[in-house]
């Protein structure tokens, strides 16, 4: 009866598959996230500065995105950034989770530091910036800005902290 072995390997196949999968998306306990990184870079002791990506319509954000199936929140980070950048990094510590479950990593570099955004889908640019400079407003969302100022100055050191500026004045965007 080689039919119905046939049936059988067939079936247990199918079980097999099916036990395997993930129909709603993967476990909502943080083990998977959208997620990115938070960059800093302060060169020669110069001016202060956060990578940051600008969006088609103006606005900035903190480069990352959307997780893939299983991958780790660190991984997210790491690849959206690269994709986002053009810079590949090392997620080195979670420093906040955001109320809508974004979380966002310290990074470092792994080499080049300039930025050349592989994504043109979705980024504009990707540039290093001092993050006082740019308004409330053109935040996608403005309360990270008002995060990230806050955690830049209980974390920084006097030399490192970006300069308090109005928020009329549009950023200074440098490539380096």
């Amino acid at each position: 009866m080689p039919h119905l072995n046939t049936k059988f390997v067939t079936l247990g196949s199918i079980i097999t598959l099916l036990s395997g999968c993930d129909l709603y998306g993967g476990p909502n306990d943080g083990s998977q996230a959208n997620a990115g990184c938070l960059l800093e870079h302060n060169p020669n002791g110069g001016e202060y500065r956060v990578l940051m990506v600008q969006q088609h319509n103006g606005e900035w954000n903190f480069p990352g995105g959307a997780y893939r199936w299983r991958e780790a929140p660190t991984k997210t980070a790491e690849r959206e950034t690269q994709e986002e950048t053009g810079v590949a990094v090392s997620a080195i510590e979670l420093v906040r989770t955001f109320d809508n479950g974004f979380q966002l990593f310290k990074c470092e570099p792994k080499g080049n530091k300039q930025p050349n955004p592989e994504d043109s889908i979705e980024v504009l640019n990707a540039r290093w910036v001092n993050p006082s400079l740019i308004p409330a407003v053109q935040w996608r969302f403005p309360y990270q800005r008002a995060w990230l100022m806050n955690y830049l100055n209980e974390h920084s050191t006097d030399t490192q902290k970006p300069a308090a500026q109005a928020d009329v004045q549009q950023p200074k965007l440098q490539s380096n």
